[in-house]
Protein backbone atom coordinates (compact mmCIF):
# COMPACT_ATOMS: atom_id res chain seq x y z
CA UNK A 1 0.00 0.00 0.00
CA UNK A 2 1.04 3.18 -0.84
CA UNK A 3 2.03 5.63 2.04
CA UNK A 4 1.20 9.39 1.81
CA UNK A 5 4.15 11.07 2.69
CA UNK A 6 3.96 15.18 3.79
CA UNK A 7 5.88 17.91 5.35
CA UNK A 8 5.37 21.73 4.45
CA UNK A 9 6.99 25.07 5.22
CA UNK A 10 5.14 28.65 5.57
CA UNK A 11 6.41 31.85 5.58
CA UNK A 12 9.95 33.46 4.50
CA UNK A 13 12.62 31.98 6.88
CA UNK A 14 13.41 28.98 5.47
CA UNK A 15 14.93 28.30 1.90
CA UNK A 16 16.01 24.81 1.49
CA UNK A 17 14.65 21.34 2.13
CA UNK A 18 16.57 17.76 2.69
CA UNK A 19 15.08 15.49 -0.56
CA UNK A 20 11.87 13.48 -0.61
CA UNK A 21 12.49 10.36 0.84
CA UNK A 22 13.97 7.37 -1.89
CA UNK A 23 11.06 5.66 -3.55
CA UNK A 24 12.85 2.38 -4.74
CA UNK A 25 9.87 0.21 -4.99
CA UNK A 26 7.61 2.20 -7.31
CA UNK A 27 5.12 3.55 -6.19
CA UNK A 28 5.98 3.10 -1.97
CA UNK A 29 5.40 6.55 -1.00
CA UNK A 30 3.83 9.62 -2.58
CA UNK A 31 5.76 13.06 -1.37
CA UNK A 32 4.26 16.37 -0.99
CA UNK A 33 5.69 19.35 0.34
CA UNK A 34 2.81 22.43 1.13
CA UNK A 35 4.18 25.61 0.70
CA UNK A 36 2.82 29.67 0.53
CA UNK A 37 6.26 30.44 -0.77
CA UNK A 38 6.72 30.51 -4.26
CA UNK A 39 10.16 30.87 -4.16
CA UNK A 40 10.59 27.49 -2.49
CA UNK A 41 8.68 25.86 -6.04
CA UNK A 42 12.43 24.88 -8.16
CA UNK A 43 13.99 23.74 -4.65
CA UNK A 44 11.25 21.65 -3.88
CA UNK A 45 11.13 19.92 -7.05
CA UNK A 46 14.78 19.83 -7.53
CA UNK A 47 14.71 17.50 -3.93
CA UNK A 48 12.25 15.26 -5.27
CA UNK A 49 9.01 16.29 -3.68
CA UNK A 50 5.39 17.19 -5.70
CA UNK A 51 4.83 20.98 -4.47
CA UNK A 52 1.71 22.03 -3.33
CA UNK A 53 0.91 25.59 -3.36
CA UNK A 54 -1.70 27.02 -0.17
CA UNK A 55 -2.63 30.63 -0.73
CA UNK A 56 -1.79 32.08 2.16
CA UNK A 57 -0.54 35.02 3.08
CA UNK A 58 3.14 34.83 2.89
CA UNK A 59 4.81 36.42 6.42
CA UNK A 60 7.59 37.10 7.97
CA UNK A 61 6.02 36.87 11.51
CA UNK A 62 6.97 32.99 13.02
CA UNK A 63 3.66 33.11 14.75
CA UNK A 64 1.56 33.39 11.85
CA UNK A 65 3.71 30.79 9.57
CA UNK A 66 3.65 28.27 12.64
CA UNK A 67 0.40 28.74 12.87
CA UNK A 68 -0.18 28.23 8.97
CA UNK A 69 1.42 25.11 9.25
CA UNK A 70 -0.80 22.86 11.40
CA UNK A 71 -3.28 22.93 8.89
CA UNK A 72 -1.05 20.56 7.24
CA UNK A 73 0.44 18.86 10.14
CA UNK A 74 -2.77 17.78 12.15
CA UNK A 75 -4.60 17.22 8.55
CA UNK A 76 -6.91 19.39 8.26
CA UNK A 77 -6.24 20.17 4.25
CA UNK A 78 -7.74 16.81 3.54
CA UNK A 79 -11.39 18.85 4.66
CA UNK A 80 -10.68 21.15 1.78
CA UNK A 81 -12.23 20.08 -1.40
CA UNK A 82 -8.76 20.18 -3.29
CA UNK A 83 -7.63 17.49 -1.46
CA UNK A 84 -10.48 15.52 -0.38
CA UNK A 85 -9.43 12.83 -2.99
CA UNK A 86 -6.66 11.56 -1.01
CA UNK A 87 -8.58 10.55 1.84
CA UNK A 88 -10.09 8.22 -0.39
CA UNK A 89 -6.28 7.17 -2.04
CA UNK A 90 -4.30 6.62 1.16
CA UNK A 91 -4.80 5.06 4.31
CA UNK A 92 -1.68 6.00 6.07
CA UNK A 93 0.39 9.31 6.15
CA UNK A 94 3.54 10.29 7.47
CA UNK A 95 3.69 13.87 8.48
CA UNK A 96 7.32 15.27 9.44
CA UNK A 97 8.80 19.14 10.19
CA UNK A 98 11.43 20.09 7.12
CA UNK A 99 14.14 19.80 9.75
CA UNK A 100 14.38 16.34 9.51
CA UNK A 101 16.22 14.29 7.36
CA UNK A 102 14.13 11.44 7.00
CA UNK A 103 15.32 8.36 5.09
CA UNK A 104 13.42 5.21 3.86
CA UNK A 105 15.40 3.31 6.45
CA UNK A 106 13.31 5.28 9.24
CA UNK A 107 10.31 4.96 7.44
CA UNK A 108 10.28 1.44 7.15
CA UNK A 109 11.29 1.52 11.32
CA UNK A 110 7.59 3.47 11.60
CA UNK A 111 5.79 1.04 9.70
CA UNK A 112 6.86 -2.01 11.60
CA UNK A 113 6.63 -0.56 15.48
CA UNK A 114 2.93 0.82 14.36
CA UNK A 115 0.08 -0.39 15.50
CA UNK A 116 -3.22 1.26 15.95
CA UNK A 117 -4.32 4.61 14.38
CA UNK A 118 -1.50 7.03 15.39
CA UNK A 119 2.07 6.40 16.11
CA UNK A 120 4.58 9.46 18.17
CA UNK A 121 7.84 9.44 19.98
CA UNK A 122 8.40 10.60 23.14
CA UNK A 123 10.60 14.40 23.49
CA UNK A 124 14.48 14.12 23.62
CA UNK A 125 14.21 14.31 27.58
CA UNK A 126 11.51 11.94 27.63
CA UNK A 127 9.57 15.05 29.33
CA UNK A 128 6.78 13.87 32.07
CA UNK A 129 5.23 16.85 32.42
CA UNK A 130 3.18 18.73 31.39
CA UNK A 131 4.16 22.36 33.09
CA UNK A 132 7.66 21.28 32.54
CA UNK A 133 6.89 21.74 28.82
CA UNK A 134 5.32 25.02 29.28
CA UNK A 135 7.95 26.14 31.57
CA UNK A 136 10.44 25.38 28.46
CA UNK A 137 8.05 26.83 25.68
CA UNK A 138 6.77 30.29 27.45
CA UNK A 139 10.24 32.47 26.70
CA UNK A 140 9.92 31.79 23.33
CA UNK A 141 8.45 34.37 21.09
CA UNK A 142 6.03 32.76 19.37
CA UNK A 143 4.88 31.02 22.01
CA UNK A 144 4.83 33.51 24.65
CA UNK A 145 1.65 35.50 23.65
CA UNK A 146 -0.37 32.59 23.42
CA UNK A 147 0.90 31.32 27.10
CA UNK A 148 -1.55 33.43 29.54
CA UNK A 149 -4.20 31.41 27.66
CA UNK A 150 -3.03 27.80 27.10
CA UNK A 151 -2.39 28.10 31.21
CA UNK A 152 -5.80 28.58 32.29
CA UNK A 153 -7.01 25.94 29.66
CA UNK A 154 -4.48 23.51 31.10
CA UNK A 155 -5.76 24.44 34.52
CA UNK A 156 -9.57 24.25 33.34
CA UNK A 157 -8.77 20.59 32.46
CA UNK A 158 -7.21 19.85 35.48
CA UNK A 159 -9.49 21.45 38.09
CA UNK A 160 -12.37 19.46 36.35
CA UNK A 161 -10.66 16.16 36.38
CA UNK A 162 -9.87 16.01 32.95
CA UNK A 163 -6.31 15.72 32.23
CA UNK A 164 -3.75 15.11 34.58
CA UNK A 165 -0.63 17.04 34.57
CA UNK A 166 1.64 14.13 34.93
CA UNK A 167 2.00 12.99 30.61
CA UNK A 168 4.43 11.52 28.65
CA UNK A 169 5.08 15.39 26.32
CA UNK A 170 5.37 13.68 22.82
CA UNK A 171 7.40 15.16 19.80
CA UNK A 172 5.27 15.97 17.09
CA UNK A 173 7.87 16.86 14.62
CA UNK A 174 6.84 13.21 13.09
CA UNK A 175 3.78 11.94 12.99
CA UNK A 176 2.64 8.52 11.79
CA UNK A 177 -1.04 8.21 11.13
CA UNK A 178 -1.48 4.65 10.23
CA UNK A 179 -5.24 4.61 10.13
CA UNK A 180 -6.42 8.13 8.36
CA UNK A 181 -9.93 6.56 8.55
CA UNK A 182 -10.37 6.57 11.76
CA UNK A 183 -13.19 8.92 13.16
CA UNK A 184 -11.53 9.03 16.76
CA UNK A 185 -8.24 10.31 14.83
CA UNK A 186 -10.34 12.85 12.64
CA UNK A 187 -11.83 14.41 16.20
CA UNK A 188 -8.45 14.75 18.16
CA UNK A 189 -6.55 16.11 15.29
CA UNK A 190 -9.44 18.77 15.19
CA UNK A 191 -9.52 19.08 18.93
CA UNK A 192 -5.41 20.24 18.24
CA UNK A 193 -5.69 22.69 15.62
CA UNK A 194 -8.62 24.10 16.97
CA UNK A 195 -6.58 25.36 20.11
CA UNK A 196 -3.81 26.52 18.18
CA UNK A 197 -5.97 28.95 16.40
CA UNK A 198 -8.38 29.63 18.75
CA UNK A 199 -5.36 30.39 21.07
CA UNK A 200 -2.65 31.64 18.63
CA UNK A 201 -0.67 28.97 20.28
CA UNK A 202 1.79 27.12 17.99
CA UNK A 203 2.92 24.98 20.90
CA UNK A 204 1.40 22.21 19.31
CA UNK A 205 2.71 20.16 21.99
CA UNK A 206 0.81 21.28 24.68
CA UNK A 207 -1.93 20.61 23.26
CA UNK A 208 -1.26 17.00 22.32
CA UNK A 209 -0.43 16.08 26.02
CA UNK A 210 -4.24 17.62 26.66
CA UNK A 211 -6.10 16.09 24.25
CA UNK A 212 -4.41 12.67 24.18
CA UNK A 213 -6.00 11.96 27.40
CA UNK A 214 -9.33 12.60 26.72
CA UNK A 215 -12.14 11.45 24.49
CA UNK A 216 -11.27 10.59 21.81
CA UNK A 217 -7.73 10.90 21.92
CA UNK A 218 -7.35 8.28 24.37
CA UNK A 219 -6.16 5.01 22.67
CA UNK A 220 -5.24 6.13 19.72
CA UNK A 221 -1.80 6.82 20.44
CA UNK A 222 1.06 4.71 20.37
CA UNK A 223 4.53 6.23 22.21
CA UNK A 224 7.71 5.30 20.81
CA UNK A 225 11.34 6.53 22.61
CA UNK A 226 12.53 9.68 21.10
CA UNK A 227 15.64 7.36 19.93
CA UNK A 228 14.15 4.49 18.53
CA UNK A 229 13.81 6.33 15.01
CA UNK A 230 16.12 9.27 14.80
CA UNK A 231 16.59 10.47 11.26
CA UNK A 232 18.84 13.93 11.19
CA UNK A 233 17.20 16.55 13.00
CA UNK A 234 18.93 20.53 11.88
CA UNK A 235 17.99 23.23 9.24
CA UNK A 236 19.08 22.41 6.02
CA UNK A 237 21.46 24.15 3.91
Amino acid sequence: MTILIISCIFGKKFKKVYPAPSNKEKDKYKCLFFTNNKELLTELVSKGWTPVFIRYPLSENNLISSLQSKYIKFLQFLNNKRFEHLKNEYKQILYFDHKFYVLEEHIDKLIQLAYGPILIRSTPHNTRNIWAEVNQAKGQDRYKNGMPKTIQLINYMINQKQINSNVTICNTGIIFYNDITSIEVTQFLQNIYNACINLSQPECQIFWAIYSQTCPGRELIKVIPFSEVSPLWKCPN
